[in-house]
């Protein structure tokens, strides 16, 4: 009989007892959050236009945007927050990387063409004075 009466209090302790609020930033589990979600789009569109010429700029917009709310939504610990830091800071390498690539390959046709600019006079030369 004790048992049960005790039992009883217990269960009415508990509903009068407000329950704490739960804080979500705290929490180990990953809230449903949609800036999560927002990140790692942003970041896959972001690496997918930093591949494609004349629009890359915008893949690197991406991933800024990307890696900016991948950070705000993992300080609220969302899902796929990570994902979308990662994504966006790929984005932004792809583009430096294939910049520098472009950087590189025109300072190397400048180089060709210094070359074949500096043989123009030997080719008006060898010209019959016809022309």
């Amino acid at each position: 009989m004790d048992n049960e009466e005790n039992k009883v209090k217990e269960e009415q302790e508990k509903e009068m007892t407000p329950e704490q609020p739960v804080d979500m930033a705290k929490s180990s589990e990953p809230s449903e959050g949609s800036l999560g979600m927002v990140a790692l789009i942003l970041g896959i569109i972001g690496v997918i236009l930093s591949f494609i010429p004349c629009v890359n700029f915008l893949g690197i917009l991406l991933g800024i945007a990307a890696l900016i709310c991948g950070i705000i939504a993992k300080n609220q610990n969302q899902k796929f927050a990570m994902a979308g830091i990662i994504l966006g800071v790929v984005a932004i390498v792809i583009y430096i990387l294939i910049l520098i690539a472009l950087w590189a390959g025109l300072a190397g046709l400048e180089h060709i063409f210094q070359e074949e600019i500096q043989e123009l006079p030997d080719i008006f030369e060898e010209l019959p004075d016809e022309f």
